[in-house]
């Protein structure tokens, strides 16, 4: 009884087939880059931009994708781009000893010459740590060596640096679009020269707004507080300043950013309008680090705008900034982009909005024509006026009940409001006001629109470094969880999202830390801490037993109040503000006093700006201009049908149908094909992919029908669509059919697929030779041709498998276990491999009474054996070739591909 067995081989595509979204680690995205050099030439630079979050995430964060595209501008430059791998990709990764990869050539980071985190979160530490171990490149950074490169950081949170500081060589504070070409220049003068490591980095710390760590020393006091930070060198600066862009209209932007195939979560075109904010809300870091205000000109957003919907086709764009509303023109912007875009089905969002300044009318310029309206998010912060003084929020209660009045009259139903809870001098009251002020906008947004629901987030206080309430100790987590039972109490027909006060905790110890936290850090990552950020990964208890096993104290870093002469530890980190206007307004924060915003009033010093600006803004009038708004509609007329048959390769072979769909229908709006809309509530364009492609399949005869509003000619037509097609999706047919057939999915009644796969058949074959009973191991020689007893036992195999009158597959989902029969479904089974030989190896079997030989058998074609499957399609459910190969084969058998190759009707 010969064994035949084909070898299995593990490659980076058979981990992908093992993974929740393997779209997350393919690349090959629209607009992606794809530079090639040599890995020895001294002339460029590699760089991996690494994002500690996922793709989804990662993705959608807009400093990233400004780097991505300035430095691939330069010639000298090559930037790929990596993400943080999920838990299930982790693992299989390191069971399989492969390091992780850039997303563009698939090259092991551990080759590029420089890493570069966006640190935007404390909560992703740990991921950092994930990146660097699975790269193989040592966590610490006194552990590196030439061969290794350089670990270089930016992003929010290096503004307190020091909790990460042993695993960074070097961080970029401030804006690094504005240092990040100085810093590769320097660097590829540096890599010529061939500067030793330690070398490079001092010379690197010459750069304004570069910091090194290790060219500085840290001395801590009895109490534990930081007695002083210098640094080790005469030539290192004592102060590392934050680079700023002062003039955004000149700034590079880029306007074809990366389209992802998966959907994100900010999945849209995202245009900056300006920088900055000066609101001064004494909480707010973003706020606080982001200074001075920095505003796009309107001709320069006209200018960004345009190529960027052109180069990609998302059917969103959002206006980014701080405080959008205080941009001046933002209600002539955003009917700049309703006239020219409403008509093609594009939305418009605005980030989270002050109620001081939402009018009706751009309430109305936002919902005009939407296909589905964007989400409207106000931040109140505080339940009572007095707490909203207090943390300088210069917002009252009338004008946020006017303006949540505004977005339901303009067609909302659904508004978020965010709140904190454990704010500095927070009383019973306040957690009271939260009740009472959701309640009545509630009730507010009823008697307009009887669907209105109000949709509350609660998250608990953290104080950050850089700003007046640095010094404020935080809240416990025994207050936390008190306060948010008696909200949600207060509140029980009415869902509200939280935090957990636990997360808060952690945020808050690493977001005020110093230096002793790099191996709290090291110890909770090396026992099993990932991905803090997310509610199912994140384990309080593995932090727990770090901060015991170094016999830390996290409350040192919570719950004290700092003294203003303290020596903090971020002290030597500059951005601008000065000391003295940080503490003069947590002084005006006991007094419940507020301080007016400097783009509209006077200049509060804050220490940013060299001068008071030359010009004052105009504060924005909500009820200017509260006049009626022509609402435009994509249009609904279909006067033309075309199908379209076309090949899913091997490059999309992880894009999921509902991934497929999307790119098709942002490939048709690069190319300006006017497709017609539907006339449901949420119009949608009408474009019907035929029968879904599982993930991982490969296609030669996928179907779609799109439905044009006006009429073209097919070469025409054919023309533009394949120019923004991305590689493996290639057009081969095309036809106008009738307006009035039927639709694609209800006349498919059949398809066919070529399964290749790899599996091991138990076939009888008779030997020169008796073997003994008991194990035999050695060489054998075959007197009969092995191929045809191989060819003969499967085709009896799948004669036998046919003839079943029930063949049961269980499909699990995360409600139910299904067991269905999919006998009913298989028409036919064929092997329809022709070419193919066997070559003899050593054997080991165990024999009972008969003679037999056993041989491992290599066919020639790729070590594998193709079947023709075709299955019949219902409208119950469909059999899945994977499904029916190990139903026949095994549940061993390992399918390499599979391939769909004819559509029945």
């Amino acid at each position: 009884m010969p064994l035949f067995f084909i070898g299995m081989k593990t490659t980076i595509e058979e981990i992908l087939g093992q993974v929740s979204k393997p779209t997350r680690y393919i690349g090959n995205e629209w607009n992606s880059v794809h530079k090639r050099c040599t890995m020895d030439d001294m002339r460029i630079v590699r760089v991996a931009l690494a994002f500690p979050d996922l793709y989804e995430i990662g993705m959608s964060h807009l400093g990233m994708n400004i780097l991505y595209h300035l430095l691939n501008q330069q010639e000298d430059v090559i930037a790929e781009r990596v993400y943080a791998p999920w838990i299930d990709m982790e693992e299989r990764l390191r069971h399989n000893k492969i390091p992780l990869f850039s997303l563009e050539t698939h090259t092991p980071l551990k080759e590029f010459d420089i890493i570069g985190f966006s640190l935007q979160y404390e909560m992703c530490y740990t991921n950092v740590l994930t990146i660097l171990d699975l790269t193989g490149i040592p966590v610490l950074a006194r552990d590196r060596n030439e061969v290794h490169p350089l670990i270089i950081a930016g992003g929010a949170c290096v503004f307190n640096p020091e909790p990460v500081s042993e695993f960074i060589d070097l961080f970029v504070i401030g804006e690094t679009e504005e240092s990040i070409l100085d810093i590769m220049k320097r660097f590829k003068d540096l890599k010529i020269q061939r500067f030793k490591r330690q070398e490079i980095l001092r010379e690197m710390a010459k750069i304004e707004g570069v910091y090194v760590p290790s060219l500085y020393e840290v001395k801590y006091n009895s109490d534990s507080t930081v007695n002083c930070i210098k640094p080790r060198y005469d030539d290192v600066p004592s102060m590392v300043r934050k680079r700023i862009v002062w003039d955004l209209d000149s700034m590079f932007c880029p306007v074809k950013p990366i389209v992802p195939f998966q959907s994100i979560v900010h999945d849209r075109a995202v245009v900056e309008v300006f920088r900055g904010c000066t609101q001064g809300c004494r909480f707010c870091q973003a706020g606080m680090i982001s200074r001075p205000v920095r505003m796009h000109s309107l001709n320069r957003l006209r200018e960004l705008i345009t190529p960027l919907m052109e180069n990609t086709g998302w059917e969103e764009v959002s206006l980014l900034a701080l405080n959008i509303c205080d941009y001046p023109d933002i209600e002539e912007t955003v009917s700049d982009i309703a006239k020219k875009y409403r008509e093609k089905g594009v939305n418009i969002s605005l980030p989270s909005l002050r109620p001081d300044n939402f009018s009706l009318h751009l309430a109305q310029l936002i919902s005009m024509g939407a296909r589905v309206k964007p989400t409207l998010t106000f931040a109140p912060e505080a339940g009572t006026q007095r707490l909203r003084n207090i943390i300088n929020k210069n917002i009252n209660q009338d004008e946020l009940m006017k303006s949540i009045g505004n977005a339901y009259r303009a067609g909302w139903d659904s508004c978020k409001l965010y709140f904190m809870i454990g704010l500095p001098q927070e009383t019973e009251e306040d957690i009271k006001g939260i009740v009472t002020l959701v309640k009545e906008l509630k009730k507010i947004g009823q008697k307009i629109n009887p669907k209105a629901s109000i949709r509350p987030s609660i998250s608990p206080f953290v104080p950050k470094s850089h700003t007046p309430f640095q010094w404020e100790p935080q809240e416990r987590i025994e207050s936390l969880r008190d306060k948010q039972k008696k909200i949600l109490s207060g509140l029980r027909r009415i869902e509200v999202r939280w935090n957990r006060p636990e997360m808060s905790f952690l945020e808050g110890v690493f977001a005020r830390g110093d230096r002793r936290l790099n191996e709290v850090l090291l110890c909770a990552w090396k026992n099993g801490a990932r991905f803090d950020a997310w509610e199912e990964t994140f384990k309080f208890s593995i932090w727990e037993k770090a901060f015991q096993e170094f016999r830390i104290d996290p409350s040192f870093y919570l719950y004290r109040k700092r003294e203003y002469n303290e020596v903090l530890p971020w002290d030597h980190i500059d951005t601008g503000l000065t000391k003295e206007f940080l503490i003069k307004e947590n002084k005006k924060s006991k007094e419940s006093l507020t301080t007016p915003n400097c783009v509209f009033d006077e200049c509060q010093e804050c220490g940013v700006c060299d001068k008071k600006p030359d010009k004052k803004g105009t504060v924005p009038d909500p009820d200017d201009k509260m006049g009626t708004v022509p609402i435009l509609q994509p249009s609904t007329k279909v006067r033309q049908r075309v199908r379209i048959t076309f090949s899913k390769g091997e490059e999309l072979k992880y894009i999921s149908h509902l991934d497929l769909h999307r790119l098709l229908k942002r490939a048709l709006r690069r190319a300006n094909i006017p497709v017609a809309f539907s006339k449901s509530f949420h119009p949608h364009p009408e474009v019907i992919l035929g029968l879904p492609l599982s993930v991982g399949m490969i296609s030669d005869c996928e179907l779609c029908d799109i439905f044009l509003s006006e009429r073209m000619e097919l070469d025409e037509f054919i023309r533009r669509l394949s120019t923004q097609l991305p590689a493996g999706f290639t057009l081969k047919e095309f036809e106008e059919i009738f307006l009035s057939a039927p639709a694609l999915p209800n006349i498919i009644n059949g398809v066919k697929y070529n399964v290749v796969a790899e599996f091991t058949l138990l076939v009888v074959a008779e030997s020169r030779h008796s073997a003994e009973v008991g194990s035999v191991r050695g060489s054998a020689e075959f007197t009969l041709p092995v191929v045809q007893d191989f060819m003969s036992c499967l085709s009896k195999k799948i004669e036998e498998f046919l003839n079943q009158d029930e063949i049961i597959v269980h499909r699990k989902t995360p409600k139910v276990d299904k067991a269905l029969n999919i006998r009913p479904l298989i028409e036919n089974i064929e092997c329809v491999t022709q070419d193919f030989e066997c070559v003899t190896q050593d054997f080991e079997c165990v024999t009972q009474d008969f003679e037999c030989v056993t041989q491992d058998f290599s066919p020639a074609n790729n070590n594998s054996i193709t079947f023709e499957i075709s299955l019949k399609i219902t409208n119950e459910f469909s059999a899945r070739p994977d499904e029916v190969i190990r139903s026949l084969l095994g549940p061993d058998a390992r399918i390499i591909e599979i391939k769909r190759t004819e559509i029945k009707f």
